[in-house]
């Protein structure tokens, strides 16, 4: 079927308002998301092995079932040891705290971690690296 100039560009108006009207704010388009943070959170005190992380979801809704925290030493050789850590859900303002354990009393370990929601849009504060330094005194981030 044919149509005229002055239909097709009523139709091209008519789906262009509906792309802009699906991207504004509204109770019926606004979905409420998780998003969870990953920090360092060191080793324990009377522990050299262990390592601590605590993931909060920041978001306004809770986060997946099944997610994990994925952690795994790259420094020092052997590596690489990676642990698959169990999340539970998280509510929103909810953290839970996880450990994971070096094969070796910390020397100057590079540990990193990464935990992943697929419904979490802010992948920014997903992710951490630690290099721990023989005491374990020093930190940083990486997105």
């Amino acid at each position: 079927m044919t149509r005229s100039p002055w239909q097709r560009r009523l139709l091209s108006a008519l789906l262009a308002a509906s792309v802009v009207a699906a991207g504004l704010p509204g109770e019926s388009w606004a979905q409420a998301r998780p998003d969870l943070e990953l920090t360092y959170g060191g080793l324990l005190p009377d522990k050299l092995r262990l390592v601590k992380f605590t993931v909060k979801n920041v978001g306004t809704a809770p986060s997946s079932a099944t997610n994990k925290v994925g952690v795994i030493t790259s420094e020092p050789e052997p590596t690489p040891s990676f642990q698959g850590l169990d999340l539970p859900p998280l509510k929103p303002g909810e953290s839970k705290d996880v450990f994971y354990t070096l094969a070796a009393d910390c020397n100057g370990h590079v540990v990193q971690a990464l935990v992943n929601d697929p419904l979490d849009l802010n992948t920014a504060n997903n992710a951490v690296e630690d290099k721990q330094g023989l005491l374990g005194r020093t930190g940083r981030h990486v997105a």
